[in-house]
Formats: C-alpha cells, structure tokens, sequence
C-alpha cells in the first residue's frame, strides 16, 4: 500500500507540473507495460485530503513554507483589524 500512495504522490507532482508530464509521459510510451502498471496502481481511489489539503488556487503556485507565511499574515492582519475596530 505505501508504493501506491508513493506513486500517487509522484503523479500528482508530475501532473501539476506541464513540461514534467510531457517528459514523464514520453518515457512511458517507450516502456508501454510499466506504463500499464504505473496507470493500475495510480487508479485506486485514494482520497486527495490524504495526498494533500485542498489549496486555494490562488495559492497553488506558492511553496508550502510561503502559504504558512501567507496564512500567518492573514491571522495577523484579521486580529488587527479586530483589535481597531
């Protein structure tokens, strides 16, 4: 069950970066078997919430580090905001 998760992991880094996927899918069409293989073992429905937390698109394009950045901003401006009002 850990490589499946693992090549989960692996397919949706691959699948949100364009020119990773077309690499990754140009080597697959000269191994078509592990591409068959790579296609079953990534079929099984494992919920996205376990991979990763849904993310605003907005912040999509942001690392991990710069979201907590954002998100502790975000608290910091709302407490302010409540303490002037």
């Amino acid at each position: 069950m850990k490589i499946i998760v693992f090549l989960a992991h692996v397919k949706l880094y691959i699948n949100r970066r364009p020119k990773l996927r077309k690499i990754a899918l140009a080597v697959l069409t000269l191994f078509p078997s592990s591409g068959k293989y790579l296609k079953q073992a990534t079929a099984i429905q494992i919920p996205v919430s376990k991979i990763q937390p849904s993310i605003a698109p907005e912040l999509a394009d942001l690392s991990r580090r710069a979201r907590r950045i954002y998100a502790d901003l975000k608290v910091a401006i709302e407490e302010r905001n409540k303490e002037n009002s």
